[in-house]
C-alpha cells in the first residue's frame, strides 16, 4: 500500500517561479483515503481552510512549527556532527589549496544543517575556507532560517528557488531527509540534475530503511514532537525510506567518474560520492574519516515493623527525597517544554531560563501539595500516627519512581560523556521509551500508593502529589512556550462545536472547525 506524506500533499509550488500554488483540501483527503490513511485524513480535515482551498498562512506556520521540532531531533541524534564528520575529509579531499568551496544544503527547510556549521565553526577549525547556503522551494521556511541566522549573526545565507540551478556552482551538496520523498523515477532524475551541475562531491542523509525503523521512528516522534502532522510524517517518513540498493542504483545512473558509499549508521545513513583529480589523496582523505572533523528503604507495608531510630530516618528521608525527585522532573518538565520551540543553534541561556521556569513550577506544586498535607495532618486526631501512613505512602511511590529516575539519570550521564554513537543508542534505546512511559510511571506510583494507603485523605494526598508532577510540563508549556495560533484554533474548533450542538447544524459546527482562526 503507498505511503504518503502529509507535508508532501499540503504544499505545492510553481518550479519555475517557486510561487506557492493553491492546494484543495478535497484532493488531499482523497489522496489519503486512497491510499488507506485514515489517520492523515483525520488531521487534514482540522487544518484551517477557505472554500475548500487550504489556508497557506496556517499550512505554513504549521510546517515551521514541525522543522522546528524536527530540528530537536537532529540535535538529540547528533546528525549535524555526523555530517562534519564526513563532509571535512570530503572537502578537504575536492578542493585545492587555498581555494573556497561552496556546500549548498538542498531543500534546507530552516537551515538547521548550514546554520550549525557557520555556528560552530567546524569548517574554519579544519582549516577550510567555504561558503555556506541552504536552498529550499518554500518561501515560509526559507524565511525562517534567514531570521534565525540573522539573530546570531551567521555568515550562511538562504536563497529561495532550485538548488541545482544557482548561479554559482556547488562543491559539494549536502542533504538530510530529503531522498525519501523522491519516489520512483523522481530518485534518478535527482541524481542525474545533481550531476549536471557540475558538483565535485555530495552527501544526502536519509533514514536507514531497517525493520525498527519504523518502530523507532513513532517512539521517538511520539516523545519528542506535538505537531500531529510531525508525529504522522515521521513514521511515514522511515516507511518509504529507501533500501542501500535503491539509493546506489539511482546514484550511479547518474553521469560522471566516482566513488559512492553508503556507510552504515543506526539511525542514519548517507550517501556519498567524491570526484576528485587525485583518487589517491581522496582516499587518504576520507580514510580519516570520523577522525578528521573537530566540533567546536523496605518494601510498601514493611515500615511500620521497623524501630522508632528508623522510623524518624524515614520520617525525614522519604518527604525530601520525593521533593527532591519533584524539584528535579520539574526542571527536566521546563526543558521539555521549551524543546522544539527555538530554531536557534546556540540556545543554552534559553534552555537555563526554562529549566527556572520548571523548576519554580514545580516549587510552586510542592507548595500547594504541603498546604494540603499540613491541613491533613492537623485534621487528623493522631497526627504522628496519620504521618507515618504519609510516610509509608511516600515510600511506596518511591519504589515505583526510584528505579525510573536512576534510570533517567544514568542514561542522561552516559549521553553526556559517551562518544557520538553509543550516545545516539542511548537517546534511541533510553531517553526516547523513557520519556513515553513517565506519566504512567506516574499514575502508576499515585495508585500504588492509593492503594495501599489505610484511610482516605493519605490516598488523596498520593494521588494530589501525582497529579502535581504531571500538571508542571503542560502548565509551563501553556504559559511560555505554546504558539497563540494553536490556542486560538483550539477555541475556534470548541466553540463551533458547540454552536453545531445548540442548532443542530452539523454543517455549521464543521464550518467553524475547519476554518480555524
Amino acid at each position: 500500500m503507498t505511503v504518503l506524506e502529509i507535508s508532501d500533499l499540503i504544499v505545492r509550488h510553481d518550479l519555475a517561479s517557486g510561487a506557492a500554488l493553491p492546494v484543495h483540501r478535497d484532493a488531499v483527503l482523497a489522496a489519503l483515503r486512497a491510499a488507506g490513511d485514515r489517520r492523515g485524513a483525520r488531521i487534514v480535515r482540522r487544518l484551517p481552510h477557505h472554500d475548500g482551498v487550504l489556508d497557506a498562512a496556517a499550512v505554513d506556520r504549521i510546517l515551521v512549527r514541525t522543522h522546528t521540532e524536527l530540528q530537536r531531533l537532529n540535535e538529540e541524534l547528533r546528525i549535524a556532527d555526523q555530517l562534519a564528520e564526513l563532509l571535512v575529509p570530503v572537502l578537504r579531499a575536492v578542493t585545492r589549496p587555498g581555494e573556497r568551496a561552496r556546500v549548498v544544503d538542498v531543500g534546507c527547510g530552516i537551515g538547521y544543517a548550514i546554520r550549525w556549521l557557520a555556528a560552530t565553526g567546524t569548517l574554519a577549525a579544519n582549516t577550510i575556507d567555504a561558503e555556506l547556503c541552504g536552498v529550499d522551494f518554500n518561501a515560509a521556511l526559507i524565511g525562517e532560517a534567514r531570521r534565525l541566522a540573522a539573530a546570531e549573526g551567521l555568515e550562511c545565507r538562504f536563497v529561495l528557488g532550485d538548488a541545482f540551478d544557482l548561479k554559482d556552482t556547488a562543491t559539494v551538496y549536502i542533504s538530510s531527509g530529503v531522498l525519501h520523498h523522491l519516489r520512483g523515477e523522481e530518485l534518478g532524475a535527482f541524481f542525474r540534475a545533481q550531476a549536471g551541475t557540475g558538483v565535485r562531491a555530495y552527501c544526502h542523509f536519509d533514514i536507514a530503511a531497517t525493520r525498527l525503523a519504523p518502530v523507532d521512528a513513532w517512539m521517538f516522534h511520539r516523545a519528542r514532537m506535538r505537531e500531529p502532522l510531525g508525529r504522522h510524517d515521521g513514521v511515514a517518513s522511515a516507511r518509504r525510506a529507501h533500501s542501500d540498493h535503491e539509493l546506489m542504483s539511482a546514484a550511479r545512473s547518474a553521469a560522471g567518474a566516482g566513488a559512492d558509499a553508503v556507510p552504515a549508521d543506526a539511525a542514519q545513513q548517507p550517501v556519498l560520492r567524491v570526484r576528485a583529480a587525485d583518487p589517491r589523496r581522496a582516499a587518504r582523505a576520507l580514510a580519516g574519516g570520523a577522525g578528521g572533523a573537530r566540533a567546536g528503604g523496605a518494601p510498601p507495608g514493611r515500615g511500620d515493623r521497623a524501630g522508632a531510630p528508623a522510623v524518624v530516618s524515614a520520617g525525614f528521608a522519604v518527604p525530601v527525597t520525593l521533593a527532591l525527585l519533584a524539584l528535579v522532573d520539574g526542571a527536566l518538565a521546563g526543558h521539555r517544554a521549551a524543546t522544539g520551540r527555538s530554531g536557534l543553534i546556540r540556545k543554552r541561556a534559553y534552555y537555563v531560563v526554562a529549566m527556572r521556569r520548571g523548576l519554580a513550577a514545580g516549587a510552586a506544586v510542592l507548595g500547594g501539595l504541603a498546604l494540603v498535607l499540613g491541613a491533613v495532618l492537623a485534621a487528623a486526631s493522631d497526627p504522628a500516627a496519620r504521618y507515618g501512613q504519609l510516610t509509608r505512602a511516600g515510600i511506596a511511590m518511591l519504589w515505583v519512581l526510584g528505579p525510573f529516575a536512576i534510570a533517567v539519570l544514568a542514561t542522561l550521564a552516559g549521553y553526556f560523556t559517551l562518544p557520538r554513537r553509543p550516545a545516539t543508542f542511548l537517546i534511541l534505546l533510553g531517553l526516547g521509551p523513557l520519556t513515553l512511559i513517565r506519566p504512567w510511571l506516574t499514575v502508576a506510583a499515585g495508585i500504588v500508593a492509593a492503594w495501599t494507603a489505610p484511610a482516605w485523605p493519605v490516598a488523596g494526598c498520593a494521588v494530589l502529589a501525582a497529579a502535581g508532577v504531571l500538571l508542571v510540563e503542560p502548565w509551563v508549556h501553556r504559559r511560555w512556550y505554546a504558539d497563540p495560533h494553536i490556542g486560538a484554533a483550539y477555541r475556534g474548533r470548541i466553540r463551533g462545536r458547540i454552536s453545531g450542538l445548540l442548532t443542530g447544524s452539523r454543517a455549521g459546527c464543521c464550518v467553524r472547525d475547519r476554518c480555524g482562526p
